[in-house]
């Protein structure tokens, strides 16, 4: 698959130690490393998605509660990856909506993220639980 595009997803479940910004900083910078040859280190990993599955954060100012959901494509003019990346986003929103979590959406790139904390206690969603039609069992 030589036309096939890498991205690594980023599961924060849990870690309050490290706040949102720091972690993106980190990501971000992680993918502009290069070899002493000036090409890029990890060209394999063409976006990354940052997300907290469990746990919600507050905006400063508003106290708004939110899910956190920061993607990006290294580059910007990969107008399929930046597409691929708005549709995932579009069904994490959904699946946390269909598991009964009513959020206001925030777009993410008109926040500060210094300005972003976690709340308090993690609120839980439903575990995904895969069915093995071949055992009509449930896989976890």
């Amino acid at each position: 698959m030589p036309e096939a595009k890498g991205l690594l997803m980023v599961a924060s479940d849990g870690n309050q130690d490290l706040l949102p910004s720091d972690v993106w900083y980190f990501l971000t910078r992680f993918l502009q490393k290069t070899h002493e040859d000036g090409t890029l280190q990890y060209s394999n990993i063409h976006a990354i998605v940052y997300f907290n599955p469990r746990i919600l954060v507050k905006l400063s100012g508003s106290g708004q509660p939110a899910f956190l959901w920061m993607s990006g494509a290294r580059n910007n003019d990969d107008r399929e990856m930046i597409d691929f990346l708005n549709a995932l986003n579009e069904g994490w929103q959904t699946y946390i909506e269909e598991a009964g979590v009513r959020l206001q959406h925030v777009a993410w790139k008109s926040v500060r993220l210094e300005d972003v904390t976690f709340t308090g206690a993690p609120r839980r969603i439903p575990r995904i639980h895969i069915i093995d039609p071949a055992e009509d069992k449930k896989v976890k």
